[in-house]
Order: C-alpha cells, then sequence, then structure tokens
C-alpha cells in the first residue's frame, strides 16, 4: 500500500538517515546502509504505482550519498515510472 510510503516514516527516514523507521525497521539489525537500500527499493517499487513527489524528493536526497549501494539503488528507484 503506497499510503505506508507518504508517511512520515520511510520518506522522512531516507531524506535524513534517521528517525522511528530506523529502531522499528531494522535499522540496527541489517545495518544502516542495507537499510536505505531496502528503503530506496520500496519508493520505487512504490513510484510504479503512480507518481509521488514526497517519495521522488526522498530519493533525490540520497543521490549523493557516501554509499555506492545506497546511491545505485536510489539511482534505481528514481528510474522507475508508474506502469500504465
Amino acid at each position: 500500500d503506497r499510503a505506508v510510503f507518504r508517511g512520515e516514516g520511510a520518506v522522512d527516514d531516507l531524506r535524513h538517515g534517521r528517525g522511528a523507521g530506523e529502531a522499528n525497521a531494522g535499522g540496527a539489525r541489517i545495518g544502516h546502509e542495507r537499510w536505505l537500500r531496502n528503503i530506496a527499493v520500496a519508493m520505487g517499487n512504490a513510484l510504479r504505482a503512480g507518481a509521488d513527489e514526497a517519495l521522488r524528493g526522498a530519493l533525490l536526497a540520497r543521490r549523493e550519498h557516501s554509499s555506492e549501494i545506497v546511491r545505485e539503488h536510489v539511482a534505481w528507484g528514481l528510474d522507475q515510472e508508474p506502469i500504465r
């Protein structure tokens, strides 16, 4: 459900790299970098369901992340177009 990604949680977490999602969504268990990668993939999948500027903005905020794996998955997420 795209509504999950429009709330304060994942969008703010990816944009700022912190927040409630970090503790609650596995940030400590899988590592911060892989956690951000997973959020980027989820947001890209959500973008395939339809355009959403909050999701796109959160992904854009991480385009220059220090981690290559995060940058790669953010770029993938930004490339996702709504399925027609």
